[in-house]
């Protein structure tokens, strides 16, 4: 959310080069992560591969987004911890050459940016607008200027058009030149850090708790994806939509959009985690170095994260259904003793069957049910794992 203030051109500072002494030369950021921690006083961002080994790539810094070919990562620097987007400097950090440009200094929020993929060129929300900028930062055109809380654009590398959230409204998406802007149904001004699916058919956002909402972009209760239409709606994670803060950051895509990657609290812990992008539930931890809280996270195009569980053991391994199709009830094995908590949600989300149960095997009865297809989704009350199944009743 940016400050009211009046509209000023960006005061650019081209060519200054700072090199950053943690990061080594040349760094190939394929099938990487990068993610902002709230170190005081100013941050830290981490690489990690998606299987656990991190590396400090620059210890002053926030809000790193990496362009979706690995190239460059933008970030603040220089900003602290509670205003990780005001009054820093903006830079673009080199993967190539292990060396930092400075963009231009902020005297305001600077809230989310972006990359055309075929020039370089920028889309970055700053004061009152959403600028197309140059790789010299210099303004091709505004996107965006019709509010002071129109923030976070992320670009569809499909065609030119830009998905951003407003927080005092919603959701909307602009043609890159400015034209079109379109605000998306179905969505609302909790609605945060919106980002394209890989074959740009999806929205991925966060929908945040509203009582702080205001100070904070970053209070997600659920995840949920949707159509540039507002069509299919789906909510990712399935938290209480009344409850406490659950996850600290924004999320991005993995490569195929199977998976979503944040961060958050898993069996105990803290940690970034990978979550089914189906809504069953399926989620992973994704180790990383201890430390503070993940502030943000971004990945590039080929990301690869899969979702086989926390303990490792592939989804079929780990529950057994029958009989399939089903009549009178259905008989579920798992790999180890609860407690669990065990739905059937029909096609149209509701949810039809709810127990919990301790036992490794347990059944659900199926009479009174309309025959047809149902999805199982049972979950450790630990909060070890969850997974799913589709199932059908005669």
């Amino acid at each position: 959310m940016k400050a009211l203030n009046t509209p000023v051109r960006p005061f650019v500072l081209l060519g200054f080069v700072m090199c950053i002494s943690q990061a080594s030369q040349g760094q190939i950021l394929d099938h990487r992560l990068i993610y902002s921690r709230e170190t005081a006083p100013n941050g830290a961002i981490w690489l990690n591969d998606g299987n656990g080994a991190d590396s400090l790539l620059i210890a002053d810094g926030q809000a790193a987004k990496i362009e979706q070919s690995g190239r460059y990562i933008f970030y603040m620097q220089g900003t602290t911890v509670a205003t990780p987007y005001l009054d820093g400097t903006w830079m673009r950090y080199s993967t190539t050459t292990g060396t930092s440009t400075l963009l231009f200094t902020s005297t305001d929020n600077l809230v989310g940016e972006s990359m055309v993929q075929e020039d370089s060129s920028n889309v970055v929300s700053y004061y009152c607008s959403i600028y197309h900028n140059d790789f010299n930062n210099n303004t091709i055109n505004t996107v965006s200027n019709g509010s002071c809380y129109d923030d976070a654009p992320d670009v569809r590398t499909t065609e030119p058009r830009v998905v951003f959230h407003n927080a005092q409204e919603n959701l909307f998406t602009v043609h890159l030149d400015g034209t079109e802007r379109t605000a998306i149904p179905n969505t609302t001004l909790h609605d945060t850090w919106p980002s394209w699916s890989p074959d740009g058919q999806w929205i991925l956002f966060g929908r945040c708790n509203y009582a702080h909402l205001g100070a904070d972009l970053f209070y997600v209760v659920n995840f949920y994806k949707i159509k540039p239409s507002g069509d299919s709606l789906m909510m990712i994670t399935q938290n209480d939509t009344l409850g406490p803060t659950v996850y600290t950051s924004n999320a991005v895509w993995n490569a195929d959009g199977s998976a979503i990657i944040t961060a958050g609290m898993i069996n105990g812990s803290y940690s970034l985690m990978a979550i089914a992008a189906d809504g069953s539930g399926e989620q992973q931890v994704i180790p990383t170095t201890p430390g503070d809280t993940i502030a943000f996270v971004s990945g590039t195009l080929d990301l690869d994260v899969s979702t086989v569980g926390i303990n490792g053991a592939p989804d079929q391994d780990r529950i057994s259904v029958w009989p399939v199709p089903a009549n009178e009830q259905l008989n579920i094995s798992l790999m180890e003793t609860g407690p669990w908590h065990a739905r059937l949600v029909d096609t149209g989300g509701r949810i039809v069957r709810s127990m919990d149960r301790k036992a490794q095997r347990f059944s659900i009865p199926l009479s009174g049910l309309t025959p047809g297809a149902y999805r199982l989704e049972v979950s450790a009350t630990s909060g070890k794992w969850s997974v799913g199944r589709t199932v059908v009743k005669e």
